[in-house]
């Protein structure tokens, strides 16, 4: 009987070794955020006015926030209030600027070639890895652009195209956060 209970434990730790090294531990594939194909580059134009933020419209109530900086920066965010007033008191929120510099699907590149403008930033993803998506668009006046593409750059080509229609309007505002984050060095 002892014997019987030895070779059970025995036959018990070479299974369980065998599932340690080899059946549960099955070929984990990292997958990664995507890289930015829009390399950060200074902006030393004037095509925008960059020392203040622009902001889109949705239903009557400012939806997106974006501010550009002249290293080629973007940060954008939604949710950061309904009207101006709201807005610009987030804006001057430290503590909401130390949890931004943290979050990823906040930053990104843009850059600017005539009256072409394209932002390349990551989308937030459900658990995943990060995707790269670039909003292209038109400079209209260097207070107002619309962005009518969005697609995500993989092996050199576009994918997942889509047609969009936003325009986002330009509005003074400092002292404006830096852009130091941990993501775009």
């Amino acid at each position: 009987m002892k014997t019987m209970t030895l070779i059970y434990i025995f036959m018990l730790n070479a299974i369980l070794s065998l599932f340690a090294f080899t059946g549960c531990t099955k070929d984990k594939v990292v997958q990664k955020d995507d890289v930015l194909s829009i390399p950060k580059t200074p902006y030393s134009g004037n095509q925008l006015k960059i020392d203040g933020y622009y902001y889109d419209l949705y239903n009557n109530k400012i939806n997106t926030v974006r501010l550009f900086y002249r290293n080629g920066v973007v940060m954008d965010f939604s949710s950061i209030g309904d009207n101006i007033v709201e807005v610009e008191k987030n804006l001057k929120d430290s503590s909401l600027w130390e949890k931004i510099k943290g979050m990823k699907f906040m930053w990104g590149v843009f850059f600017i070639d005539g009256n072409q403008i394209k932002i390349e930033q990551w989308g937030t993803s459900s658990g995943g890895p990060l995707r790269a998506y670039v909003k292209s668009g038109t400079v209209l006046n260097d207070t107002t652009y619309n962005i009518n593409e969005i697609y995500r750059m993989q092996n050199g080509q576009k994918t997942e195209i889509s047609s969009i229609n936003e325009t986002y309007y330009y509005r003074h505002f400092t002292p404006k956060p830096d852009s130091t984050n941990t993501f775009i060095p």
